[in-house]
């Protein structure tokens, strides 16, 4: 999934900033992640208690 490539980036940007400002930048990348198509995809597959269908 898109995620984990976010995942990377996000670990690679925050590391340079000051804690506020990596606190602030994780929150709008996940918020962003989760109304994603993949976002979405993974929490209906949690809570239907399935596997993702991810596409490729």
């Amino acid at each position: 999934p898109a995620a984990i490539k976010s995942c990377k980036e996000l670990l690679r940007k925050v590391s340079e900033m000051s804690i506020e400002e990596a606190k602030k930048y994780t929150a709008e990348v996940i918020a962003q992640l989760r109304i994603s198509e993949e976002g979405q995809e993974g929490m209906n597959a949690f809570l239907e208690k399935r596997k993702p269908k991810w596409n490729k």
